[in-house]
């Protein structure tokens, strides 16, 4: 009975009625979150396209902060979403990236003692709107809420987090 109840269970997985194929992102936007002026950066990622609606993949990008010095490099999983078929002439889109954001700032303070600064935990969380402009790419742009944490030297933690916009060039 067990056999039969996983094989009922394992034939919509092997099904052919759901199509997979890849698909490549580029994101360009800017930040603005409380504590800093600006933060404007750029992503790529990809990965599987599953019926043109649901995009799991992986990506990495390069953000820079206004007063900040040095490059902050987030990797990060991308989870996208058309809620609709993305070949309609508009769609909705949703989108959230959680990873990792890789960055390092030594501040001399004296002679002997130094000041580190790393990356940490940070994501994106965006909702928008998709516009076909080809048979394969789509231009989608977000409105969402996105947060980069670093970590001192000394332990303590803090963050920058606010509203952010973002254009994305979806290619199926």
């Amino acid at each position: 009975m067990k056999s039969v109840f996983f094989i009922l269970l394992l034939i919509p997985a092997i099904s052919f009625s759901q199509r997979y194929g890849g698909y490549l992102q580029a994101h360009f936007g800017f930040d603005l979150p409380k504590n800093v002026n600006f933060v404007y950066g750029a992503k790529l990622d990809g990965g599987v396209s599953i019926n043109n609606t649901a995009f799991l993949g992986a990506g990495a990008g390069i953000t820079k902060f206004d007063q900040i010095n040095g490059i902050y490099l987030p990797l990060y999983a991308n989870f996208s979403f058309a809620l609709k078929n993305p070949y309609s002439k508009f769609f909705p889109f949703v989108v959230a990236q959680p990873g990792y954001g890789f960055y390092k700032e030594d501040n001399k303070l004296f002679a002997r003692n130094s000041l580190q600064s790393t990356g940490g935990f940070t994501y994106y969380a965006g909702v928008g709107i998709g516009i076909s402009t080809q048979i394969k790419v789509k231009t989608c742009i977000t409105l969402g809420y996105s947060r980069y944490n670093f970590t001192s030297s000394v332990g303590s933690n803090f963050n920058f987090n606010g509203p952010s916009l973002r254009i994305t060039l979806l290619m199926l």
